[in-house]
């Protein structure tokens, strides 16, 4: 309280209402402390049990002048709230401090005053000129405090663990992220749906935390241990392992070829084939040597096809010749050779057939008549003019 000589009617009637103010307190809650404090130039005095104690503090409080119209009023204020053991503040306790002034206050002569102040948002009301209701003032303003429930704990950010709060208030509907709910009456109930999140793994694995309302007794107290290595579990097959540092790996779920695990041809790691040298693919199924490509000829898939995996892919020729087989050497649909060789044939063995002598210089090969036929690669025959005519013949290079 401001005890300079224009506060002497205040302080007087506050002192009459002493015991008015704390039988309206005690209808409120029973569990209460009231304390007096003066400023000009005098500590704030501790607290004391109620009603006689008080009376008596404000009773002696000295009045006294000022030479200059501002007060010290916040430097009061600052001292209250930061001197805990002088004052006596409970450590878990709602705590609200009244300051009565009829003058302005000192500020930095360097500041403005717009800018250099904080937000005073506890100004509940203005005194009557005798101060007559402030009693009235005071209930209502700890109603106001009592109606809002906030949410705290102890956590901070070295121990890699976060708290969030989710309420429907009083509502009952929407499930909000807070941690404060205002307008709780008497009687009211409120959840609060908190998680405990684990960010990250810090050396200290087992801490105590505190949750509860701010300025309550009641606190809701929180052994928690941190688990950053997963005790995985153990499949029935021995063969069989999960591993990982969150159990996400294992060595039995990788591609499967010809129902073997990566083909027979590597290793199952964490979901993917790691393949044994000369395999490659998802499943390690394509061996990377041509061998298995290469046909009677010597050539990888006999010219007409390329190797993929394994296995020969056979191309289709310009004329629309399509080969297939293992090694690309049957041709179904290419013309027969006796056909494709007869004009040539005949032109150079008898002189006949639908070449001229120009043409038949043209042909690519030289006929080579023999008595016996020699044991070649492959062969056709066709008759002509009544005779049975055979044709070996081998591709250069073969």
């Amino acid at each position: 309280m401001d005890l300079s000589y224009s506060m002497k009617d205040d302080k007087e009637k506050l002192s009459q209402l002493g015991d008015l103010l704390a039988d309206r307190m005690r209808s409120i809650t029973k569990n209460f402390r009231l304390g007096f404090g003066s400023f000009i130039d005098k500590k704030v005095m501790p607290f004391v049990d109620p009603r006689k104690e008080k009376q008596k503090e404000v009773d002696r409080a000295q009045i006294s002048g000022n030479l200059d119209a501002p007060e010290g009023g916040f430097d009061a204020v600052m001292q209250a709230i930061t001197c805990n053991d002088s004052i006596g503040w409970r450590e878990r306790s709602r705590k609200m401090i009244v300051f009565s002034t009829d003058a302005g206050f000192h500020f930095a002569g360097d500041g403005r005053l717009a800018d250099a102040l904080p937000d005073i948002s506890t100004a509940v009301g203005v005194l009557a000129n005798d101060s007559s209701n402030i009693v009235t003032l005071i209930e209502e303003e700890y109603g106001r405090i009592a109606e809002k429930i906030i949410m705290v704990d102890d956590a901070n950010p070295s121990m890699g663990l976060k708290l969030s709060y989710r309420s429907k208030c009083m509502d009952g509907r929407t499930l909000m992220d807070t941690n404060v709910c205002d307008g709780v009456k008497v009687g009211d109930e409120v959840e609060f749906e908190v998680t405990l999140e684990a960010l990250h793994c810090v050396q200290q694995r087992d801490f105590e935390l505190h949750v509860g309302p701010s300025g309550m007794e009641e606190v809701l107290l929180l052994d928690v241990h941190v688990i950053c290595d997963c005790d995985c579990e153990r499949e029935a097959n021995p063969d069989e392992i999960v591993s990982g540092q969150f159990c996400e790996c294992d060595n039995f779920n990788c591609p499967r070829h010809d129902r073997l695990l990566c083909g027979g041809h590597g290793d199952c790691v964490c979901g993917t084939c790691q393949c044994l040298p000369g395999f490659t693919g998802p499943a390690c199924e394509c061996p990377i040597s041509q061998e298995t490509c290469i046909a009677p000829n010597g050539k990888v898939c006999g010219g007409h096809g390329e190797c993929i995996c394994g296995k020969c892919h056979c191309f289709t020729d310009e004329d629309g010749s399509r080969y297939s087989g293992p090694y690309c050497d049957i041709c179904p649909t290419c013309p027969s050779k006796c056909v494709e060789y007869k004009p040539c044939v005949m032109c150079q063995q008898w002189g006949t057939g639908p070449y001229n002598e120009t043409k038949c210089a043209e042909c690519p090969f030289v006929v080579i008549p023999v008595e016996e036929l020699p044991q070649l690669n492959v062969s056709d025959s066709d008759s002509w003019n009544e005779c049975q005519v055979v044709i070996n013949w081998k591709k250069k290079n073969e």
